[in-house]
This record gives structure tokens, sequence and C-alpha cells, in this order.
């Protein structure tokens, strides 16, 4: 049976400390390294929704420009703008709902972050207890 009294018991709490800690070194480590490739993703996913909008403004331009000259070409640039502008809503759209799964996983990384807190804190405060009360 193990020591419940004086040094053994207060042992055993520092053990439990150190490894609530531990544990909670390793979830932000983990949790930052996470952050950085969610953040790179969000870049991705913000730059294909630029290119998608750019190339619907181009698109734009040109179905303007033919009608402005009176062109034969209008119809097309009109498809044209019209397929470049579903294709940027749809880049949009994707786009959007990654990047708010991205943000809702990082709220859980969080809560992850704030429970193990709560553990190591807990058994902070357990030891420093103990410690007043061996006193």
């Amino acid at each position: 049976m193990a020591d419940l009294s004086g040094r053994g018991e207060l042992a055993r709490l520092h053990a439990v400390t150190l490894s609530e800690h531990e544990k909670l070194a390793d979830v932000q480590v983990v949790g930052a390294a996470e952050e950085l490739v969610a953040a790179a993703r969000i870049v991705d996913v913000l730059e294909e929704q630029v290119e998608a909008r750019r190339r619907h403004a181009a698109a734009q331009l040109r179905l303007s420009e033919a009608m402005k000259a009176g062109s034969r070409n209008t119809v097309a640039a009109g498809k044209r703008c019209a397929a470049a502008q579903t294709e940027s809503e749809r880049v949009c759209g994707e786009g959007t709902d990654e990047m708010a799964q991205i943000v809702e996983a990082g709220a859980d990384r969080l809560d992850l972050v704030i429970d193990q807190y709560g553990r190591w804190a807990d058994a902070a405060d357990a030891e420093f207890h103990a410690r007043l009360d061996a006193r």
C-alpha cells in the first residue's frame, strides 16, 4: 500500500503535477504546429479565392470591351464571363466553408489546451495545499 502520509504523498502529488504539466506542454506544441498548418491553408484558400475573382473580373472586362466594340464575340464573351462568375462563386463558397472548418478546429484545439491546463492547475493546487498541510 502506498504511503499516504508525509513525503510519500507529497512526492506522488508532485509527480502528478509534473506529469500534467508535461501533457500540457505536449498539447501546446501539437496545437501550435497544427495552427501553423491551418494558417498556411487559410492563406492558400484566400489566394485561390483572389485568383478566381481576378479571372471573373478579367472576363467582365473582356465582355465590356466586346460590347463597346460591337464585336460579334459579345455572346461568347458573355458566356465566358458567366462561367467565370460561376467558378468564382464556387471557389469562394467552398473556400469560406473550408476556412470556417479550420477556425472551428482551432477552437477545438483551444478547448484541449484549456482542459489540460485545468488538469495541471488542479494537480498543482492539490500539491500546494498538501505541502501547506504538511507544515
